[in-house]
């Protein structure tokens, strides 16, 4: 049986021809793999020490990555997180200039299982940070 009109499937496209067309486009924030790669060592240098655990010490801040993340962030808009990163992070200490939050923002997306295509990120897009 044909189910007609949208079918969601996260990050998949659909088409099926039978006396109707239905696609379906499941929009994730988009990413290029070069912001991936430089929010990496911007996050390594700046955030790593509280968000990830060091040497059997429990980690200062919350994991950005994961479950409890996805639910957390799952529906709310990227400029949400950004403006939370730009605004408040890190509390101390020195704080990544230019595209730095931009660019963690996109290795983030990559962290937790998002593909990189050719379009750079909008820190400000109302897109979901994760499809539903």
């Amino acid at each position: 049986m044909m189910k007609s009109g949208r079918q969601i499937a996260r990050g998949s496209v659909t088409a099926a021809l039978w006396g109707t067309l239905s696609i379906t486009v499941v929009a994730q924030p988009p990413y290029t793999t070069a912001q991936a790669n430089a929010g990496e060592i911007e996050f390594d240098r700046k955030c790593a020490e509280c968000h990830e655990p060091l040497d059997g010490f429990p980690r200062r801040a919350p994991a950005l990555f994961g479950a409890d993340f996805e639910d957390r962030w799952r529906e709310r808009p990227v400029r949400d997180l950004f403006v939370r990163m730009r605004d408040g992070m890190p509390p101390a200490g020195v704080r990544p200039t230019g595209d730095g939050f931009t660019n963690v923002l996109a290795y983030l997306l990559r962290l937790n299982g998002q593909s990189a295509g050719t379009v750079p990120l909008d820190p400000l897009s109302y897109e979901p940070l994760f499809a539903p």
